[in-house]
């Protein structure tokens, strides 16, 4: 149609449909968007035609059959509403849906308690997320180390914590705590200590006060029936009694009694056989025939038990006199000053252990009562210039060292020689920190050490099998967080934990650089293609042992047989096939 040319009639379409514009075609366009209806998926919306800009608003606005693609946005399930997501659990969205959050952190989206910046509790979970648990909670508890075992600690050496520590107390303020007889409360004796802990000792109120003697004449000594009773000696006081004459200082128990008709030492008797003028003689009281210096007695005549030689060490025991033996035994046997010489009739023979590994040599060798510088109690070592070679060390295989000097290096196993087949990452009957376990089959007919193998995860965790484990062809080793985790644990780990959610178990070589060697198997899971059942394991189908069928998460199952706790598996044994 051409205005010009017909130009009421073109007055009465333009009234009714408007005149085409530039780069119409003339046909039906109801929502002015330039694209004819039989092009445009919504000839009744302007936003919507071919070309078009998709937006957010759940239509598809450029007509290829999708709406809202790339322009919506991700959103994360918030099961616990702490405000933090589970990155395993996510949906697009224009605008965020009720329960679900932009932030992906939640380490635990089961529980509120846990998420990234949360207060630490102490309930044995990851709170805050940083991959470690009960770090400064904030509902710690300040305890006391009591190394005296009296049940109070000193208060300067409190500390925080969860649980308490070995040998420390819940009650402060022990003011001595090498000693137990010294607490808040407790008696006072006289003994020039504050047992109570009240600041002061020696108290009047003390159990045990002593009895002293008035002793008017200075010399230590007081009189028998005249007393007082206190911790330390008051003025004019003594503590010993038994003073014949208080009047004269050189007469008292033990004075020097002279051959006169004067009893100097109180003892009832004049001239007694001891006395200074008198020749000196030594009680021989274990009968070795001599005679303790510290006994030497002044009399004129012997008295029975007594011998003129002076030179016993001990007269307490007639084995120890100049001519004895010497002996390991903290005692001068011989007298002659000296312990526990050399050539002791028992001295111990010690190894020469040159690269200090507690393993000597036994070929080079010395004998001595105690241990020698530079030298080991026990031999065996193979190499006494490598301390990681020794009876104790970690054998690993194929490094060419007899590590643990048992005759040879040990030969490694490939890949696929060892299967993770069975996992307990989230027990029922028992906690996670005491009920987790793994489960490693030997698939080849001959048996494997386990020792110097490592498990790791693709974190921060690692385990180093550090103990000698011979795995029998066929057979299968379980390895788990605690000895009750199960009776058929063969090993326990430590500084490793299998994650409830999504975890890596891998089981590899140990690099001899100090880096993880070959993998020889490894398991990846989740919790949204794998089978997730708490209380039961992660079960191997029996058909399934081969690398590439248990990297496939339909080769596993949980597991059906109740074992030795309750929970569901079968550690330490055949696996049951998957239904």
């Amino acid at each position: 149609m051409k205005c010009a040319a017909l130009p009421w009639v073109c007055l009465a379409a333009i009234l009714a449909t408007g005149c085409p514009g530039p780069g119409d075609t003339g046909e039906l366009d109801a929502d002015g968007d330039h694209s004819p209806a039989t092009d445009d998926c919504d000839d009744d919306n302007a936003l919507v035609y071919p070309g078009a800009e998709e937006l957010c608003d759940g239509l598809d606005n450029d007509c290829d059959g999708e709406v809202d693609e790339y322009v919506a946005d991700l959103w994360f399930a918030d099961e616990d509403g702490d405000g933090y997501g589970d990155s395993f659990s996510t949906m697009e969205a224009c605008e965020q849906p009720s329960g679900w959050v932009a932030d992906n952190s939640d380490c635990d989206d089961t529980n509120d308690t846990v998420y990234p910046g949360a207060d630490e509790l102490c309930d044995g979970l990851d709170n805050d997320c940083d991959s470690d648990w009960d770090e400064d909670a904030i509902d710690a508890t300040a305890w006391y180390p009591d190394a005296d075992g009296d049940g109070y600690g000193p208060d300067d050496q409190a500390v925080v914590a969860c649980e308490q520590p070995d040998d420390h107390v819940a009650q402060g303020g022990d003011c001595e705590d090498s000693d137990d007889g010294v607490y808040p409360g407790a008696d006072e004796y006289c003994d020039q200590v504050d047992n109570d802990c009240d600041g002061e000792v020696d108290e009047d109120d003390a159990l045990d006060p002593l009895t002293f003697f008035q002793d008017d004449d200075g010399d230590g000594y007081g009189l028998t029936d005249l007393t007082t009773l206190a911790c330390s000696p008051p003025s004019g006081f003594a503590a010993v009694d038994g003073d014949c004459d208080d009047g004269d200082a050189s007469v008292h128990p033990g004075a020097d009694e002279y051959c006169d008709d004067i009893d100097q030492d109180c003892d009832g008797e004049t001239n007694d056989d001891d006395a200074v003028d008198a020749p000196f003689w030594y009680d021989d009281m274990d009968g070795d025939g001599y005679g303790d210096p510290s006994t030497g007695l002044q009399q004129c005549e012997v008295a029975s038990g007594q011998v003129s030689d002076d030179l016993d060490c001990d007269d307490d025991d007639a084995s120890i006199h100049p001519d004895a033996d010497e002996y390991c035994n903290e005692l001068d046997d011989n007298c002659d000053g000296t312990v526990d010489e050399d050539s002791a009739v028992d001295a111990t023979a010690w190894y020469l252990d040159s690269d200090g590994d507690d393993f000597g040599d036994e070929s080079a060798w010395a004998t001595a009562c105690a241990q020698p510088s530079g030298y080991a109690e026990v031999a065996g070592d193979c190499d006494d210039t490598v301390a990681e070679v020794n009876p104790d060390a970690i054998q690993f295989c194929g490094d060419g060292v007899d590590d643990d000097c048992r005759g040879a290096d040990t030969t490694c196993p490939m890949a696929g020689d060892l299967l993770i087949t069975e996992l307990m990452k989230d027990p029922a009957a028992m906690s996670d920190s005491s009920g987790e376990w793994l489960e490693i089959h030997n698939t080849t007919a001959s048996t494997i050490e386990l020792e110097g193998l490592i498990i790791y995860d693709h974190g921060t965790e690692d385990w180093l099998i550090d103990q000698s484990l011979q795995l029998e062809a066929g057979g299968y080793a379980v390895l788990s967080r605690s000895s009750t985790a199960t009776t058929a644990t063969d090993l326990v780990w430590s500084g490793f934990q299998l994650v409830n959610s999504a975890d890596a178990v891998i089981l590899a070589l140990y690099g001899t650089d100090g880096t993880d060697g070959d993998v020889l198997h490894e398991v990846v899971y989740d919790d949204v293609d794998w089978p997730d059942v708490a209380g039961a394991s992660l079960s191997l189908d029996p058909g399934a042992f081969t690398p590439a069928s248990a990297a496939d998460p339909t080769s596993w199952c949980a597991g059906q047989t109740a074992y030795d706790t309750g929970d569901l598996g079968t550690p330490g044994a055949a696996n049951d096939s998957c239904p």
